[in-house]
């Protein structure tokens, strides 16, 4: 459901959430605008975005709101299991984005960042790494990174 139209995505989106027994994080943010103030790496992680879909039987599910824009977010991540939590390593990263380009590109290039990262390594991925990944993000866009940084936070909460 990546950037689907904005009715019955919408209810579609939010009406699998009960599937997952996950409630969704309102994140404050600001609505997204032209096309012509992105980077061509921007552009492609929203064209071309990586790592989209669901994975079979995740680890962890987080789903996060944007109250502001209606932006809607879903992480799925599978890790190696290790009895110090920080070591595990994330092996597998799924998003679905229901949101603007902003949205689409933060997580697709989030999910690039943190696969193969233990999450010791991964808590420490602020802002600006997401922004520099993305060759730039103009300042009324950066809350998709909040967006992206609260999913990917809530769906490492949830590891077992």
């Amino acid at each position: 459901m990546l950037h689907a139209g904005r009715n019955l995505a919408h209810r579609e989106f939010f009406a699998t959430l009960n599937n997952y027994g996950v409630a969704p994080l309102a994140v404050s943010g600001e609505h997204c605008g032209s096309m012509t103030e992105y980077s061509q790496t921007f552009l492609d992680h929203y064209r071309r975005p990586r790592n989209t879909g669901d994975l079979d039987k995740p680890d962890a599910v987080a789903i996060v709101h944007n109250d502001v824009c209606g932006d809607v977010l879903r992480f799925a991540i599978n890790a190696e299991p290790d009895r110090e939590p920080a070591r595990r390593r994330i092996i597998a990263v799924r998003f679905k984005a229901y949101g603007c380009a902003a949205t689409i590109a933060v997580a697709s290039v989030i999910s690039e960042m943190v696969i193969g990262k233990r999450i010791g390594e991964i808590e420490k991925i602020g802002a600006d790494e997401v922004v520099d990944a993305l060759d730039g993000l103009p300042p009324g866009r950066i809350h998709a990174v909040v967006l992206g940084r609260a999913a990917l936070r809530d769906a490492i909460s949830r590891l077992d």
